[in-house]
């Protein structure tokens, strides 16, 4: 029988680790707008807690301080296997969903993916009979010569989601979203080091802290997310474009290389006021997608915000005024193209005005020089109307 204080610190943790995992369950409840993505959410959180319970229960039971059959532990330790694989697959429809994937978009992997469950379940109740992956002599755990294969099955799904989503980084039509792509293709990092410990130091809890820390690493980008981003548009908000701008003016920038892009659309009041807030709000979607679009043909790693209301700011470093102008073009253009995709009845345009920081730009005065330069292409092309 193992030590008892060291018993108890091992379920201390995982308690702690519950308890951490309850606070973000709850926090992305009440924070999240979409439904489907919290309920997707919080399910993973759950899975999780039973991952984390099973475990705490095998050890204390293995460990001799809990009575418990041979038969006992084995349940035991199968439920821990399967909650594992459960859990996984419960963070890869999370992952899916973050990441924007519908259930329509979704489409076969509905039926193909739950189907490594059932394996593993179906493998786990053979086992019981022939003990290939574990069995016990006794009351002594064993492993067996396939116990590294239940691994593969579990981990497989975080796996899979992680180059999917370093797939979507690296696709140009993602680019806007690269950096949220990137956090969650980092998320099997800490589960997979901790397991790797856990593997060859059975009776340290790493597992349960790894899976812990990457769902509160993931719950505080969320967070950082929901601070940045504009809800209705996906796109940055002007306090994460206030703060860009800033760090991007700094003394060692060499002037005319960084272009600040203000684009307003067109006879917005008059959408709203025709049509409903609805359409209004349907208009800012098509043209936050069309900005997604034309950003592929910025040279350098360009960012898109939401300013306000109807108008939208475009930051592109490394620049020149030939390539802002193409740009600017391929924003209209995209524009275009959104507006025939949608299926309905808006034709949209965008009056657009740039300008290019000086030795003495500052985030104000930029945007000031842009706005400018926007509003006289605003008056331009309703004198040409």
């Amino acid at each position: 029988m193992l030590d008892p204080h060291f018993i108890s610190v091992y379920n201390e943790l995982n308690i702690f680790c519950l308890i951490i995992l309850a606070i973000i369950g709850l926090g992305t409840r009440i924070e999240s707008s979409d439904n489907a993505t919290a309920r997707s959410h919080t399910r993973a959180i759950l899975a999780t807690c039973a991952f984390i319970v099973t475990d705490a229960l095998w050890f204390t039971m293995n460990s001799g301080y809990l009575p418990g059959s041979a038969f006992s532990l084995m349940t035991l330790k199968s439920l821990y296997f399967l909650s594992t694989t459960f859990m996984c697959y419960c963070w890869f429809i999370c992952f899916e969903r973050r990441q924007g994937i519908t259930d329509e978009k979704i489409g076969s992997s509905k039926l193909y993916v739950p189907s490594l469950v059932a394996i593993h379940l179906v493998l786990l109740v053979a086992n019981a009979f022939f003990g290939f992956f574990f069995r016990y002599d006794g009351l002594t755990y064993v492993r067996g010569p396939l116990f590294l294969g239940q691994y593969i099955l579990s981990y497989g799904y975080v796996l899979l989601c992680s180059a999917m989503a370093l797939k979507r980084a690296i696709a140009d039509e993602h680019f806007s979203e690269r950096e949220r792509h990137i956090a969650l293709a980092l998320f099997p990092v800490p589960p997979a080091i901790c397991g790797v410990i856990q593997y060859f130091a059975p009776f340290l809890p790493c597992a349960c802290c790894g899976m812990t820390i990457s769902a509160l690493v993931m719950y505080l980008n969320s967070l950082t997310q929901l601070v940045s981003r504009d809800a209705l548009t996906g796109l940055n908000n002007r306090r994460q474009m206030v703060r860009d701008i800033e760090n991007a003016l700094s003394p060692r920038l060499e002037p005319g290389t960084l272009w600040v892009i203000m684009g307003d659309l067109d006879r917005f009041k008059q959408i709203n006021d025709r049509h409903g807030h609805t359409v209004g709000d349907r208009a800012l979607e098509i043209c936050g997608r069309a900005l997604k679009r034309a950003v592929r043909c910025a040279p350098g790693r360009a960012s898109i915000y939401r300013y306000g209301g109807d108008e939208f700011v475009m930051l592109v470093p490394n620049a020149t005024e030939s390539d802002i102008e193409n740009l600017c073009t391929a924003i209209r253009s995209c524009l275009d193209a959104e507006c025939a995709q949608d299926d309905g009845d808006l034709v949209l345009g965008m009056s657009l005005g740039y300008a290019c920081n000086t030795p003495a730009s500052t985030a104000r005065s930029l945007l000031k020089s842009a706005d400018a330069a926007m509003y006289v292409n605003k008056q331009s092309r309703h004198a040409q109307a």
